[in-house]
């Protein structure tokens, strides 16, 4: 299991958007919730929503509760 995991963190570093590392490292490696927040800011719309390509596979640029479904990580858990 620790091979896979280490595998997984090694792939995540490697291949992933700077907003998924931070939220691996918050998430897994007790990283900072301030840097999640500061990657996250440059998908937010003016409308407070979260569009701009946050998610990957879908090419949509206005505020949607599907996509507001990523930021929900960041209040069910405190520091």
């Amino acid at each position: 299991m620790k091979h896979t995991f280490q595998k997984a963190a090694a792939w995540i570093k490697r291949n992933a958007r700077p907003l998924e590392v931070a939220r691996w490292e918050y998430i897994f490696k007790n990283g900072s919730r301030d840097n999640v927040v500061r990657y996250l800011a440059a998908y937010q719309n003016e409308d407070g929503g979260f569009g701009h390509g946050i998610e990957p596979l879908a090419a949509i640029l206005f505020s949607n509760g599907y996509l507001g479904s990523w930021t929900n990580f960041i209040g069910n858990r405190s520091k």
